[in-house]
Parts: structure tokens; sequence; C-alpha cells
């Protein structure tokens, strides 16, 4: 087999610096337009279903929500229900900011794709998918 670890390595840190030139005339990182993505597509989302969502554990996602609250993208309401809880809200910042974060994106996966035939992405995109659930699996307590 060859050195899988060395082919996700290259891809995972040409991925931020990729986000991170795309990003940053709106003030973001690569580690945050994903959290924009997110809610801006489902406003009022749990900072424990964002966690889940994007397969990341509680406390990152409560220190990357705190700085993206101190820089004015969103904001945090306790939950009515169930007071420990955080809701998760967007400002018109992360609006803005939302369809340049679509645009990079889905321009990074066309790059990553480029010479894909149709075929060739789909199961580029399953065997991802597959690849992402066996590491979970493998590293439960890390979520």
């Amino acid at each position: 087999m060859k050195n899988l670890s060395q082919y996700i390595g290259v891809a995972y840190r040409r991925s931020q610096v990729f986000y991170n030139e795309q990003m940053s005339s709106v003030g973001l990182t690569s580690g945050q337009y994903m959290y924009i993505i997110a809610i801006c597509e489902e406003e009022g989302l749990s900072q424990d279903d964002l966690a889940h969502q994007l397969h990341i554990d509680k406390g990152t996602v409560a220190n990357v929500l705190a700085k993206l609250e101190e820089k004015g993208f969103v904001s945090r309401k306790v939950n009515k229900e169930d007071k420990r809880g955080r809701e998760v809200y967007t400002t018109e910042k992360a609006q803005k900011a939302y369809e340049l974060a679509l645009h990079a994106r889905d321009e990074w996966h066309r790059r990553l794709t480029a010479d894909f035939s149709e075929a060739e992405t789909k199961m580029f995109e399953k065997l991802l998918e597959k690849s992402m659930h066996n590491a979970e699996c493998h590293c439960r307590n890390l979520t």
C-alpha cells in the first residue's frame, strides 16, 4: 500500500493554505469558514449539534465560536429549554462571508477533482466518506 498518510496530509495542508488565502479578505481562517457555512444553513443550531455535524470535539467548537463571536460573525444565546445549552446565530457580517465561503469550498472541490471523470468524482466522495467513518470508528475519544 502506498503512503496514504502522506497523501491525506498534503491534501489537508494545501486545503488549509487555499482556504486561508480565500477567506482572509473577510477575516476568517481555514478553521472557521466551515462553521459559517453550517450556521448560516441552520440558524439556531446548538453547539452540540454543530460539533456533531462538523465531526469536531465540543471543546474546539466552543473555542472557535468564542473567536467568531469576538470577531462579530456569530452570537450565542442560552437555549430556553436547556439552560446549559447554547444556540448559535449568524450576524450580518457572517451572512456576507457565507457566499465567499461557499464559493471557496466549491472551487477547492473543483480543483481537487479537476481531472476526474464524473464517475471518479462520485467514487472519490464515497471513498472519502468511508475513510472518515473508519477514522472516527478507530478514534472515538476525539469527538
